[in-house]
């Protein structure tokens, strides 16, 4: 399984295998991103945007300009969430914002060169099981079913095993699919068979410090490159930009959104 860890500081990109970079945080960026080791997923950033405005503050174009600056492996549909707290931001309905998710992958398509349409990772979006049906419906009346695609809406349930059974269902219905899990956490990958997802982020994770200074997660692994990462900033004592960031009240950490994992 691919595991895109989620950064936010380029200091961090020579340590990871796989990155995830929001558009929040590239759209403005002046310099360009330094290469990983493996792929580079951009995230759309729709949790931020509809939580903030409702909507997207940014049309396809903008997003598909920062794209093609960027260059990433992957990217991710301009998607509508559905968890209940998005939908009263938003004042619509889960139909409504599935019909969206697959109105703006339709519109990206037809921006899109053939090249792009490969990169571009459509979202299933839903809350309940049948939303989940009815939005992998509507992308295969349009022709849309895509070889890459994500399953949103999931990672801030409280239940591991209803986060399972939706990826699993939703599999069973999309076989020849390989799925994203946006956000899922590793008490959810116990729960499934290794064939199920091909790929998942970080975005569920925290990272934080603990009073000797170590960093720790959770995420099998990702612990590892952090501790390395944690090292070599100290050693690094000259930049003082890094310094700065070592030290940072907020320790560079990824907010978790989602609980604990």
């Amino acid at each position: 399984m691919i595991v895109y860890l989620t950064l936010d500081h380029v200091a961090y990109i020579k340590y990871v295998d796989n990155m995830c970079w929001s558009f929040k945080q590239l759209r403005r960026r002046k310099k360009e991103l330094p290469k990983c080791k493996g792929n580079f997923l951009m995230d759309s950033a729709g949790f931020t945007e509809l939580s903030d405005f409702g909507k997207y503050s940014f049309d396809i174009d903008e997003y598909l300009t920062c794209v093609r600056r960027f260059n990433p492996d992957y990217f991710v549909n301009m998607d509508w969430m559905c968890e209940p707290a998005i939908l009263q931001k938003t004042g619509y309905s889960v139909r409504y914002h599935i019909i969206k998710t697959v109105e703006n992958y339709h519109k990206m398509i037809l921006k899109m060169s053939e090249e792009e349409i490969k990169r571009c990772i459509p979202v299933i979006q839903g809350w309940g099981i049948l939303d989940y049906f009815y939005c992998i419906e509507q992308y295969e009346n349009n022709g849309l079913i895509a070889p890459y695609m994500g399953v949103g809406s999931v990672c801030r349930r409280g239940s591991a095993s209803e986060i399972a059974k939706i990826i699993s269902m939703i599999k069973g219905e999309l076989p020849n699919v390989k799925l994203h899990g946006f956000g899922v956490k590793k008490s959810v990958i116990g729960l499934l068979p290794n064939d199920v997802l091909y790929s998942i982020d970080s975005a569920a994770y925290m990272f934080q410090k603990k009073h000797n200074g170590r960093w720790v997660t959770s995420a099998n692994g990702i612990d590892i490159a952090l501790h390395d990462m944690q090292d070599d900033l100290k050693k690094r004592q000259s930049n003082k930009d890094l310094q700065r960031d070592f030290n940072s009240p907020i320790d560079y950490r990824w907010q978790n959104l989602c609980g604990g994992v």
